[in-house]
């Protein structure tokens, strides 16, 4: 329970203040502490408040006959708070602080049941600010609400906390809140451990937390209420999300002390930090972004970047690299010498034309596809801005448009993990070092989400993402709710991006997902028989690859966005990437191969189509046509099938929304739109069919 208040700079001018605005039986006036609270009319003192500093506490009320207070809580944020009172349960080295801090006269007031501390029980959050003042012998009542915490920092009015209270002398407001203290009160137990009451009533001697005494005072908690402790599902992920939420808050306590002391000189003899120049801050310009970006290093194998630091100055959109754990930033874009274009470009033909040269079943599409891939991890640093000016240039709904995470799906032996190592090498990540186990090292929304929204505009590489991130559901562990929470979002920061593979066999999402995602799919598999003559081919590929050309190609994208070029159509927001790589071509002289992507794949929306037009065709009897609709008996189709509810999940899935008609997805028959159903599929009814339907 501690004050975070803090002044971090003093006026240029002393102005007064009168930080507390009181406002008195309807006058408004300046009033103490002392005067607010006055012990010399009021004997009893019932409160519900959030106190930071046991001093203030003790000193504001040691004069009174009898104190109950319910301490509350500083915040509304549910998720820190009921960790907070889960914690507490388990944990009572803050109780035993608080009692420890206080002075020995208030230690003795609180043994003696004078002064009664109380803190809501586990799962209960209280918020109330409500100070009651009594003098039954004289009639006199006071009930004091308000924004003001139980503290200095909210009390005292020279202080730069505005808060404000209202002061009633009234039985009759007394009583109304009366009714409402005492239905608080049940809500709460006791905060002062039963173990410090007895150390200092014996022998004046305060508790010291160890593992042996936080164990005793757990137990006397159970022992005492006897109560059974029952979390919901809810709770449990809560609970288990607090200690990563901390550790978010140690770190932006890092932060803010580590741009003090970039920020802030020492100026005179009274010890008066103030804000340094403008040109001297604007010469750590690059410190201060580093800061802004990453000031930890992560604890968890989950929680650690293994990316390479990429930030981009939002004047010129031009990249700086941070170097080793170096604080300072060099230039990352800057143009290159035609022949290492040409080098480059001839190692990213071989590598894609690999794909069709080694394939079972050769498919130059496949190669247009990796090398589809590449494209989007050289775009990655700029769809923020795509994405950004996509929806000045629309409405704000298409910012959904441009994706912000591309996902190679393939078959087992395809070569999409190969793919996803040769475009991250591409980018300087070495030798797929930065590559993200998504089952190992990420596997939770939440730590993509913080990594996207962190400011590094290098992509986040993920191998084998688990089909469960695209399932619909709102749960943190999965993706959807992430996705589009990050799609609808006009950026106005640079953002990163996703770029991952996952297994073809069983990949589906809904229709809201999919919107969002760049989906690649490599359906081939690499013949076997020349497994080891296409891993030496690879092997002299990434000989001497390096990441010169995206630097070349980031100094172009950032002076084509400077210079106001169209960065995307609605119908390719790649179009400004392939305009530089046949720029590129051109200029070094090298042959565009067939296979260079021309346009954006629709992957997904043809294997919808196909996906259906093969159970269509394969299951004609069960698709029976009434009319306007079509009534598919989808449990017959599926009666002698393994994982019925996988497989029925999938066809909604790949199902265009259009299609459906009603009741789609419950019970043994799915009826569906006969017009838009025969478009979707590209079915064109038999003379006989519709001469069938007309007799109907």
């Amino acid at each position: 329970m501690k004050d975070n208040s803090m002044n971090l700079f003093e006026s240029v001018e002393k102005i007064p203040l009168n930080s507390l605005f009181v406002v008195h039986n309807s006058t408004v006036k300046k009033m103490k502490v002392s005067e607010i609270f006055d012990a010399k009319r009021y004997k009893d003192l019932k409160a519900v408040s959030y106190v930071s500093s046991p001093k203030f506490f003790a000193e504001t009320v040691k004069n009174f006959q009898s104190v109950i207070f319910i301490l509350g809580i500083d915040n509304v944020d549910v998720l820190n708070k009921f960790s907070d009172g889960f914690s507490a349960l388990f944990n009572s080295e803050e109780n035993v602080k608080f009692f420890n801090e206080l002075p020995d006269e208030t230690k003795n007031l609180v043994v003696d049941d004078k002064i009664k501390i109380r803190y809501g029980k586990s799962g209960v959050m209280i918020h109330d600010k409500i100070y009651l003042l009594s003098n039954e012998e004289t009639g006199d009542y006071r009930v004091i609400i308000g924004s003001a915490n139980f503290s200095t920092s909210a009390f005292n009015s020279e202080n730069l906390n505005f808060e404000n209270i209202r002061i009633d002398d009234s039985k009759n407001l007394y009583e109304i809140y009366l009714e409402r203290f005492n239905f608080l009160i049940k809500q709460t137990e006791d905060y002062i451990p039963d173990l410090c009451r007895k150390y200092y009533k014996e022998s004046k001697t305060i508790v010291t937390v160890t593992p042996e005494t936080n164990f005793q005072m757990f137990m006397e908690k159970i022992q005492n209420q006897n109560f059974a402790l029952v979390v919901n599902e809810e709770q449990m992920e809560i609970a288990q999300k607090f200690a990563a939420q901390r550790e978010n808050e140690k770190i932006e306590l890092d932060k803010s002390k580590r741009l003090i002391e970039v920020l802030l000189e020492k100026k005179n003899k009274d010890g008066v930090f103030k804000l340094k120049s403008p040109d001297v801050i604007l010469s750590k310009k690059s410190t201060i972004q580093e800061i802004y970006h990453r000031t930890y290093k992560r604890k968890n194998k989950a929680e650690e970047d293994i990316r390479e630091l990429l930030l981009m100055d939002k004047n010129t959109y031009a990249l700086y690299k941070k170097i080793s754990d170096a604080n300072e930033l060099l230039i990352y874009s800057q143009p290159i010498e035609t022949s290492q274009i040409k080098k480059t470009l001839e190692k990213i033909n071989a590598f894609t034309q690999a794909y069709f040269d080694f394939a079972v079943s050769p498919n130059i599409e496949i190669s247009s596809k990796i090398y589809e891939l590449i494209l989007y991890a050289f775009t990655a640093p700029f769809i923020w801005k795509i994405r950004q000016k996509c929806a000045m240039t629309y409405d704000k709904s298409s910012v959904a448009d441009i994706p912000m995470f591309c996902i190679l799906g393939g078959v087992r032996e395809s070569g999409k993990t190969t793919a996803l190592r040769f475009a991250a090498k591409l980018l300087g990540q070495i030798d797929g070092k930065q590559i993200f186990d998504y089952s190992r090292e990420l596997d939770t929304a939440g730590i993509i989400f913080r990594m996207i929204t962190e400011n590094n505009s290098m992509p986040i590489f993920a191998d084998e993402i688990s089909l469960n991130f695209f399932k619909r559901s709102h749960s943190a562990q999965k993706g959807e709710e992430m996705i589009k929470s990050l799609a609808n979002e006009i950026p106005h920061e640079p953002a990163g991006t996703l770029i991952g593979t996952t297994n073809l066999s069983e990949f589906s999402s809904s229709g809201q997902i999919m919107r969002r995602i760049y989906y690649l799919e490599v359906s081939s598999m690499f013949n076997s028989k020349k497994k080891r003559a296409s891993v030496e081919y690879l092997r002299s590929i990434h000989e001497d690859l390096d990441d010169s050309l995206f630097k070349d190609f980031t100094y172009r994208f950032s002076r084509a966005i400077c210079d106001n070029e169209e960065l995307f159509n609605i119908e390719d927001f790649l179009i400004l990437t392939r305009k530089i790589f046949l720029n590129y071509y051109e200029e070094s002289g090298v042959k565009v191969p067939k296979y260079f992507p021309r346009q954006i794949f629709s992957d997904y929306d043809n294997r919808k189509v196909k996906t259906w037009k093969e159970l269509f065709k394969a299951n004609r009897n069960f698709f029976i046509d009434t009319g306007e609709k079509i009534q598919v008996n989808i449990d017959e189709i599926f009666k002698n099938s393994p994982n019925v509810k996988t497989q029925k999940d999938r066809l909604i899935n790949f199902l265009d929304e259009n299609c459906i008609a009603s009741d789609f997805g419950i019970g043994v028959n799915w009826f569906l739109k006969k017009a838009e159903f025969y478009k979707f599929i590209d079915y064109q009814p038999t003379f006989l069919e519709k001469f069938k339907n007309l007799l109907k």
